[in-house]
């Protein structure tokens, strides 16, 4: 009797932690972001408040700084498409973020890299007005001439390096500027203009390992999201696979059976309608002038991933979900049906 009574205080922890996540999630009225994938830790701090603890689903907002701890990762996306891969140990500020869905080429966004290692694809904004996104580290300013970056900041002695996945990017600092094509990168220095580009392999371990382990991440599709939508999707799945694991590690109790069920069945519903509001804001930034983004580098090893194009009319979402706990990338191109380079919605 107390092993059941401990079972279903178990359970109820679980539904109360998924509640509070999705309640995260529903809230924010002005959320730019959400955290669509995290191992290990990471936290967000407003401003010199304390940092709070982040969890999958999360909301980011512009003016935070979000770091991950220790063998830990996130990825962070935001409105437009818009998406940070972080590696472990690393931080980087919202500075700026101004999507202006009825006119897209008007929007701004500005991040800057306080440490560590950080990949970037350009969504919508960086795709129509490659001058409306700065990302900013030491001394240096990234220029988008492409759509998939990373850069690698130390601050002890304020050399920043760049690689390029696909596409291109400018580093200027006060002592020059250097345009780096796909598979080269460049250093930088307060005391050094940035380096003429090389491949990648001849960069310091510390910068191949970084790029490397990012670009082995599986990143969502680089096209607007309804943020809300999307982070509520991401928690329920996330919460849905914690009960799956427990159940099946407990088969007897019929409790967290059906508990683990429930769960799977709110996960594939939030995710149809991840699915379709994805869809549909894709299809206003178009009508709004937007230019689809170019894809995401693949990763090695995997087909190219197809460009992002938008449809004629966005298509219902299905009336059964079939994503299981675990799903396939859930949000491609919204011409293709779901399926992709993504680990979850969106």
């Amino acid at each position: 009797m107390e092993r059941i009574k401990n079972q279903g205080a178990s359970i109820k922890a679980l539904l109360a932690v998924w509640g509070c996540l999705l309640l995260a999630a529903a809230t924010g009225a002005q959320a730019l972001g959400y955290v669509h994938e995290l191992t290990g830790s990471a936290n967000v701090r407003t401003g010199s408040a304390s940092p709070r603890a982040l969890n999958v689903g999360d909301l980011v907002d512009q003016g935070q700084t979000v770091a991950t701890g220790l063998n830990s990762t996130a990825i962070i996306k935001f409105e437009d498409g818009q998406v940070m891969a972080m590696h472990e140990q690393s931080s980087f500020v919202v500075q700026q973020y101004q999507y202006n869905k009825q006119q897209v080429s008007a929007s701004r966004m500005a991040f800057e890299v306080l440490r560590g290692g950080l990949r970037f694809i350009t969504g919508v904004i960086g795709a129509t007005n490659r001058n409306a996104v700065r990302i900013s580290a030491g001394n240096a300013t990234i220029g988008i001439r492409g759509t998939d970056g990373t850069i690698v900041y130390d601050p002890a002695t304020r050399v920043v390096s760049t690689a390029v996945n696909a596409g291109a990017i400018a580093m200027t600092t006060p002592l020059g500027t250097q345009t780096i094509g796909v598979g080269a990168f460049s250093t930088a220095s307060p005391s050094a203009p940035p380096a003429p580009p090389a491949p990648i392999a001849s960069a310091a371990p510390a910068v191949q390992q970084a790029v490397t382990a990012l670009i082995q991440q599986a990143v969502p599709v680089n096209t607007p999201v309804v943020v809300q939508v999307s982070a509520r999707a991401v928690a329920a799945q996330a919460q849905a696979l914690a009960l799956q694991q427990q159940a099946v590690q407990q088969p007897a109790d019929t409790a967290l059976q059906q508990a683990a069920q429930q769960a799977l069945q709110q996960a594939q519903q939030a995710v149809a309608e991840a699915v379709a509001a994805a869809q549909t804001a894709y299809q206003q930034a178009i009508n709004a002038g937007a230019v689809p983004p170019a894809p995401p580098a693949p990763v090695p090893g995997q087909p190219p991933v197809p460009a992002p194009k938008p449809p004629a009319a966005a298509p219902k979402p299905p009336a059964e979900a079939t994503v299981p706990v675990v799903p396939p990338p859930l949000v491609p191109p919204p011409t293709a049906p779901p399926g992709g380079g993504a680990a979850s919605p969106s």
